[in-house]
């Protein structure tokens, strides 16, 4: 009864379940009685909005419907709740303002309830004596001040005296004279929110820790949102809640509402070593069920049992990317790494040495599938990345704030990256989320998350089968097990109540059978058919094809590799090419044309080969 935001409750799927779920509440909510109760599945949570003062005054303003859950903690959240039908309405209302009176409750509270939208039967689940963080999803439908209600309620003010600027007459409430008015007629279009919360929702919403670098949102006329966290040096920790942000969006209906919040998450970012759940949100209320308002308290959670992942980004996106940022980190590593030893042992690197700050190999795994690539640097910022026999010349661009943009086939993609435990890189390509991988290792054990040890469910040495849980761990008040990825005899590596990071070895397997483990496929694919950057000297006017290939010379001389031959004969070609100074010329006239007087410019147009042309006019 202590617990609260998902926090102290289980679901017990069969009557094993329901020892370690016991003491999982209880761990979680220490002192607190435990109730054990039916399940309701397929249910709705709907919550009413009281406001009573002390004079017995009651005023209900409206609901909220917060099915769309996952581990019994709310994600959306919005109003009115346009499930349930008026009737059924006015009824829920009704009896939270009777139970209002019956306790002699004041202040703001929230009435919530399980609805089943099959038979309309509802059915009370508690009164939260607090305001919630949602509030403003009422105040966006009522346009009442809630936080300033609740100032008037505790200096003793008479709601019903109230002057009607504070929109609060029209939602007081007569038990014994009801009003048989539909109640949604009381409010004034639809307001959506998502909670923003620290959360890998592409990897079973796993909590994330870490720091916050940036949070980059653009508030809009009917959306507004804030968060918790200042940036940059913000950290969400492994003791706090997951949210650390609210987005708020209001329309004249539902599926206004719904379009305006999908924008606005797809302008929010956020820049650090923590995952969010904004790319997933966004997509789940793009989804039929929601925009169809079929979603319960189960429907998040069966997503996230099914693992519904987003729609994966194209994989040459990935591909040449995710080489390319590779081989940058890596070109960068080892020459700074080159510059340290040849200060310290004063001699200069050798041919082979240098040779990797310009050509080098790659691989990593994405999707259950390996990548491996060559990769060639032609200037700091001109590459190409090459695999099964496809080539593909690109250009990436370092810009502030530490990300990138790769520019291949004259289409720019911009992305950043943050470093994870065990090696690996976390991509947001075009606001698309992926993670780069080296080969696992299924006989090591490592904590998702990083958090508390709080148990070790077996001995040292015991022997486990896939899947068996053998450990637990605290991340953000909440009790996770851990389970075998493999079977095998366990060598533990950890003791109960040790702090942990992502990515710490925890325990390691020795295998029953080595052979059965998964091997990521083979990229066997191509990488595509893009143009070439301009930069490479194959496109553009004759002056600028000689400007770049003249630059792609003296890159080479600086030790660059390059295809020699081809760059001297394209060279060579250019530089016979009458028309070269026709467009130099042409590209000078073009602005200082216009400005110089008729007789200079009709003799400078016969040069280039007519009175006007290429003059500017």
């Amino acid at each position: 009864s202590e617990g609260g935001g998902g926090k102290g409750v289980r679901k017990a799927k069969c009557r094993a379940d329901i020892e370690p779920m016991f003491r999982q509440v209880a761990d979680e909510v220490k002192g607190s009685p435990i109730f054990l109760m039916r399940l309701c599945d397929g249910a709705r949570h709907i919550e009413v909005q009281v406001l009573s003062d002390k004079h017995r005054n009651v005023s209900i303003l409206s609901g909220r419907d917060c099915s769309m859950q996952r581990r019994f903690q709310k994600i959306v959240e919005e109003g009115p709740p346009t499930a349930v039908s008026p009737e059924t309405m006015r009824q829920m209302e009704l009896a939270a303002a009777r139970l209002s009176l019956m306790v002699d409750y004041t202040h703001a509270g929230t009435v919530e309830y399980l609805f089943l939208e099959e038979t309309g039967e509802f059915f009370f689940l508690e009164l939260n004596p607090r305001l919630q963080v949602e509030h403003p999803v009422t105040e966006g439908i009522t346009g009442a001040n809630l936080p300033s209600l609740q100032l008037i309620v505790a200096m003793g003010i008479d709601l019903t005296k109230l002057p009607p600027s504070m929109e609060i007459n029209k939602f007081l409430v007569d038990v014994n004279n009801p009003s048989k008015d539909n109640p949604f007629d009381r409010v004034n279009g639809h307001t959506i929110a998502v909670r923003i919360t620290a959360e890998n929702a592409a990897d079973g919403w796993k909590p994330t820790v870490g720091t916050i670098d940036q949070i980059s949102f653009q508030s809009l006329p009917s959306v507004w949102g804030y968060f918790s966290v200042k940036t940059p040096a913000a950290e969400v920790h492994a003791y706090a809640d997951s949210q650390f942000g609210h987005i708020f969006a209001h329309g004249k209906d539902r599926r206004s509402a719904a379009r305006l919040l999908q924008l606005a998450l797809k302008r929010l970012h956020v820049v650090g070593e923590i995952c969010t759940n904004v790319p997933y949100v966004a997509e789940l209320i793009a989804t039929e069920d929601f925009v169809e308002n079929r979603v319960n308290t189960g429907w998040l959670d069966k997503l996230i049992e099914a693992r519904m992942q987003l729609p994966p980004p194209d994989v040459s996106h990935v591909a040449i990317c995710g080489a390319l940022l590779k081989a940058h980190l890596a070109m960068a590593e080892s020459s700074a790494k080159m510059l340290k030893e040849s200060i310290d042992r004063n001699h200069c690197p050798t041919a082979e040495q240098l040779q990797t700050l310009v050509e080098l190999k790659v691989e990593f795994i994405w999707n259950r599938t390996k990548f491996d690539f060559d990769v060639y640097r032609h200037s700091p910022e001109v590459f190409t990345v090459a695999a099964n026999g496809s080539l593909v010349q690109a250009k990436l661009q370092v810009v502030p704030g530490g990300a990138f943009v790769c520019v291949f086939g004259g289409v720019a993609h911009s992305f950043h990256y943050e470093a994870e435990p065990g090696d690996k890189l976390r991509l947001t390509i075009d606001d698309q989320v992926v993670t780069l991988e080296p080969e696992v290792d299924p006989s090591v054990l490592t904590a998702p998350y990083g958090g508390k040890l709080t148990k070790l469910f077996v001995e040292d040495g015991a022997h486990v089968d896939k899947g068996t849980p053998f450990a637990e761990v605290e991340v953000m008040k909440m009790l996770f097990p851990l389970h075998a990825s493999e079977a095998g005899h366990i060598s533990l590596a950890k003791a109960p109540g040790a702090l942990i990071n992502a990515g710490e070895v925890l325990a390691r397997l020795q295998l029953d059978d080595p052979n059965i483990v998964a091997k990521a496929a083979p990229f066997e694919g191509e990488l595509g058919d893009f143009e070439p950057p301009i930069e490479m000297g194959n496109a553009g006017p004759p002056h600028v094809q000689l400007r770049y290939l003249e630059a792609r010379v003296h890159h080479m001389l600086d030790g660059y590799v390059d295809n020699e031959d081809k760059v001297l004969e394209l060279l060579g070609a250019i530089l016979t090419d009458a028309s070269v100074m026709h467009s130099e010329f042409e590209e000078l006239m073009t602005g200082a044309g216009s400005k110089l007087p008729q007789a200079p410019r009709e003799a400078l147009g016969a040069l280039l080969g007519g009175p006007d042309e290429g003059l500017g006019g």
